[in-house]
């Protein structure tokens, strides 16, 4: 688990366009919010981990090439 993380200015030209995550077990990322994707992931893609939680979500007008 990681508290208290900050990423900003993030470019992905795949997966996640803001943040990959793959296969992590305890993963908590709260007050965020994804609409308007144009492929996966927008500002998170999350690759079917057992404990993977995502609460109160918000960005806008994201895009991942």
């Amino acid at each position: 688990m990681v508290t208290n993380s900050l990423i900003r200015w993030n470019t992905a030209g795949y997966y996640g366009g803001g943040l990959y995550k793959g296969a992590v077990t305890d993963s908590v990322i709260a007050s965020n919010t994804v609409t308007g994707l144009s492929y996966d992931g927008g500002g998170y893609y999350g690759n079917s981990a057992a404990d993977d939680r995502l609460t109160g979500c918000d960005v806008v007008g994201n895009a991942s090439v």
